[in-house]
C-alpha cells in the first residue's frame, strides 16, 4: 500500500513533483515502488482495479490479459465426476463432484457451478452444493423416481465438458423381492450335487426356469403362476437328465444344457434338436454350464472342462462352427454366458482371477471385462449367472458373496448390488424392470423377483 508523506504548505524547498501530472505539489503519497502522485492523482489511482497499484508500473494490456486468464474459470476446462453420475438409488442420497478450472487446468474458485437435475417427469430435484476446497463443489441430491434424470452443471451460463449428463440408471432399492415363486425342498442328497438353477424370459416376459430334481423345464406366467411342465428322466429326444442353463432365442425356441446327457436340447414348437456328446473334441462336452445365443440365433456354450476350459459356437441347427480355449494361467472355470446388444459375447468365470471376461462375435479376442477386484463394492468372488437387460447393463449372480451386481456394459465400472437370501446361481432379466434370481438356500431352492426400474 502507499505510504502517505504529506509536506508543509511552507516548506516549499521540499515540494515534489508528481509522476502523473508532472506538477510540484506539497501532498503527495509515495508507493511502495517509490513513484510519487499529488493528492488528485492519488485519488483516481484508488478507483483502480484492484490489482493495479501504479499507474507506471502498472501490468501491459498483455499482462492484464493473462492475470484475468489465470483467474477466470474456463468451462470447458472444468469437469465433473462421481459416481452420482453413473448411478443412483430412489430415495437415496447420490453425490458427484465438480472441479472448476481455469484455462491452464489450475483450480479456480471465483464462480460457484450452477447445477440442475430434472427427472422424466420434467420436474427438478433439490440440489445442494458444497464448496470443499478451492475449485471443488461436492454436489448432493436424491432422487425420488426411476428413469432417466437430466443433470446440466454450467458455469458463466456455459456448460462444463460432458454437460449436460443423462443418468440413465436410477434404480428402485431392492431390500425385497417383489413376489417369490417356483419354491421347492430338497433331500439331503438332492442338496449337495443340485447346485445350479437355469432361469430366463421370453419377450412376453414368461419365464422359463430349470427343475434339476424332477428334471424338468417349468414355464411360468410374469407373477410367477405354473403354467406348464416339460420333460422326464431319460436320454431319449426330449428327455432330461440333470438340466442346467437355460435360454431363449430370437425364434422363441427353448435351448437348455442336458448336462447328464452331455448334450444340448433345442425345443420349438416344430422340432426337439439335440446335439453334443461326451468328450473332449469339437462339438463335444465334459461339463456343460451355460448357454446363450446371439442375433442370428448361433448357440454358444461353455464347458467347464478341468483340462480344457473353453466355449464353443454352433449353428442354430447345433453344427460346430468355432471353438474358443480359454486361458488356464487366469481363466480355468467358465459359467455363465450371454451376448451384448452388440453381438460381444460375455462370460462368467472363476478361478485366479474372478471376473468377466469379453469375447468379440467372432471369439477371436477377448479380455477380462470386469470384476477382478476392480472396486471394492464391484469384487466378485464366484460369478454364475450372468444377463443383458433391455438398457445393455450387464446383470452377475455371485454366489459366495450372495448378491446381484448390475455394471455398465462399456466400461464395466460397477452400478449397483444388492443382497439375496441363499446362494444365487442364475439371473435374467425381465422386459417389464424385473430382476429374477434362482437361489439354493440349503435344503429349499426358489425364484425371486426383484422390480429395479
Amino acid at each position: 500500500m502507499p505510504t502517505l508523506a504529506t509536506m508543509a504548505e511552507s516548506d516549499a524547498v521540499k515540494l515534489r513533483y508528481c509522476d502523473k501530472c508532472k506538477k510540484s505539489e506539497t501532498k503527495y503519497e509515495i508507493f511502495e515502488c517509490n513513484h510519487q502522485f499529488c493528492k488528485k492523482c492519488t485519488e483516481s489511482i484508488k478507483s483502480y482495479p484492484l490489482h493495479i497499484k501504479c499507474i507506471i508500473c502498472r501490468p501491459t494490456p498483455v499482462d492484464e490479459l493473462m492475470n484475468y486468464y489465470a483467474n477466470c474459470v474456463n468451462s470447458k476446462s472444468s469437469t465433473a465426476e462421481g459416481q452420482g453420475l453413473i448411478a443412483a438409488v430412489v430415495n437415496c442420497h447420490a453425490s458427484f463432484t465438480v472441479f472448476t478450472r481455469n484455462q491452464f487446468g489450475m483450480a479456480r474458485n471465483f464462480a460457484t457451478p450452477i447445477v440442475t437435475i430434472r427427472n422424466k417427469q420434467n420436474k427438478f430435484l433439490h440440489v445442494d452444493i458444497d464448496d470443499t476446497a478451492i475449485g471443488t463443489y461436492l454436489i448432493n441430491y436424491t432422487p425420488k423416481s426411476p428413469g432417466d434424470h437430466l443433470i446440466t452443471i454450467t458455469v458463466h451460463n456455459d456448460h462444463i465438458a460432458g454437460s449436460p449428463f443423462t443418468l440413465k440408471n436410477v434404480f428402485l432399492e431392492m431390500d425385497q423381492p417383489e413376489f417369490s415363486f417356483g419354491t421347492r425342498e430338497l433331500t439331503n442328497d438332492s442338496a449337495t450335487t443340485r447346485t445350479q438353477l437355469g432361469v430366463c424370459c421370453s419377450k412376453s416376459g414368461k419365464i422359463i426356469t430349470t427343475d434339476r430334481l424332477n428334471n424338468q423345464l417349468v414355464i411360468f406366467d410374469q407373477r410367477g403362476k405354473e403354467i406348464y411342465r416339460y420333460g422326464s428322466l431319460g436320454y431319449w429326444s426330449g428327455q432330461l437328465d440333470d438340466p442346467s442353463s437355460v435360454t431363449i432365442d430370437n425364434r422363441d425356441r427353448i435351448i437348455v444344457i442336458d448336462r447328464g446327457n452331455f448334450r444340448v436340447q433345442v425345443l420349438s414348437l416344430d422340432d426337439v434338436i439335440n446335439f453334443g456328446s461326451r468328450g473332449r473334441d469339437n462339438g463335444q462336452f465334459m461339463v456343460p454350464w451355460g448357454v446363450a445365443t446371439n442375433s442370428k440365433c448361433q448357440i454358444l456354450v461353455t464347458d467347464d472342462d478341468e483340462q480344457n476350459p473353453r466355449i464353443q459356437l454352433f449353428t442354430p441347427a447345433g453344427d460346430f462352427l468355432k471353438v474358443f480355449n480359454l486361458d488356464t494361467r487366469n481363466w480355468t472355470h467358465p459359467r455363465g454366458i450371454c451376448v451384448s446388444r452388440r453381438d460381444e459375447v460375455l462370460v462368467s468365470v472363476i478361478g485366479r482371477n474372478n471376473c468377466v471376461i469379453r469375447c468379440d462375435s467372432y471369439l477371436k479376442k477377448s479380455r477380462s471385462l470386469f470384476g477382478a477386484r476392480v472396486v471394492a463394492d464391484g469384487k466378485l468372488s464366484a460369478p454364475q449367472g450372468i444377463v443383458v437387460d433391455t438398457q445393455g447393463r450387464v446383470i452377475i449372480a455371485d454366489k459366495m458373496n450372495r448378491r446381484v451386481y448390475i455394471f455398465d456394459p462399456v466400461n464395466g465400472r460397477f452400478l449397483y448390488s444388492f443382497s439375496v437370501t441363499g446362494e444365487p446361481t442364475g439371473v435374467c432379466a425381465s422386459p417389464d424392470g424385473l430382476i429374477i434370481v434362482a437361489v439354493c438356500d440349503g435344503l429349499c431352492e426358489s425364484f425371486y423377483a426383484y422390480r429395479y426400474l
